[in-house]
C-alpha cells in the first residue's frame, strides 16, 4: 500500500495477478521446476567431464542396461528410455563417441542393427551421473515421511501408465 495515495503499487498488483494465473497449473509448474533443479544439478556436474545436457540421460540409460546385464542397446532403445527424439539420441550418441564415452557395434544377434556400449571412460562418466542422480533423488525423497513417498511413488506411477502407457 503506497502511504501517500493509499494505492497499492502496480508492481504489486500485476505479481499477485501473475500468482493467481499459476494456481490452475500448480502440478505442472512443481514437477517442471523440480525436474529443472535435477536437470541443473546433473548439468553443472557433467560440465566438468565435458558431457552436455542432452547426453548424459543417454550415459544413464546405456549404465541402467548394463546394470540389468543388458550390454549395447539401439538408438530407438535409448531414445524410448529418455523419451527424446531419435534425432536428438542420434546427435547425443555421435557427440557422446567423439569424447570416447560409447562406442557403436555390430549388434550379435541382429547383424543389421547396431549396438551403442559405454566404454570404460562412458562407464565412469556414467557411474559420476548415476551417483549425482541417486544423491539428488535421496536428498529430495528424503524431506518426505516414508509413508509420504509411498503415496507419491504410487500416484506418479498411476499418472505415467494412464497418460503415457507403454504400447
Amino acid at each position: 500500500m503506497n502511504k501517500q495515495n493509499g494505492t497499492t503499487p502496480r508492481l504489486i498488483q500485476e505479481s499477485e495477478k501473475a500468482h493467481m494465473l499459476t494456481i490452475p497449473f500448480v502440478f505442472s509448474r512443481v514437477i517442471a521446476r523440480i525436474s529443472m533443479d535435477e536437470k541443473n544439478t546433473l548439468t553443472s556436474t557433467m560440465k566438468q567431464y565435458g558431457v552436455g545436457g542432452s547426453e548424459y540421460p543417454v550415459l544413464l540409460a546405456l549404465l541402467a542396461g548394463e546394470m540389468q546385464g543388458i550390454k549395447g542397446v539401439s538408438q530407438l532403445e535409448i531414445s524410448c528410455a529418455v523419451a527424446r527424439d531419435p534425432a536428438l539420441t542420434s546427435r547425443a550418441v555421435r557427440q557422446l563417441e567423439s569424447k570416447g564415452l560409447v562406442k557403436i557395434e555390430q549388434d550379435e544377434s541382429r547383424k543389421s542393427r547396431n549396438s551403442i556400449v559405454l566404454t570404460d571412460e562412458g562407464k565412469k562418466v556414467a557411474r559420476v551421473a548415476y551417483t549425482k542422480t541417486e544423491d539428488w533423488n535421496n536428498k529430495a525423497l528424503n524431506t518426505l515421511e516414508a509413508d509420504q513417498r509411498k503415496v507419491l511413488e504410487d500416484a506418479l506411477e498411476t499418472i505415467l501408465e494412464k497418460m503415457l502407457p507403454i504400447s
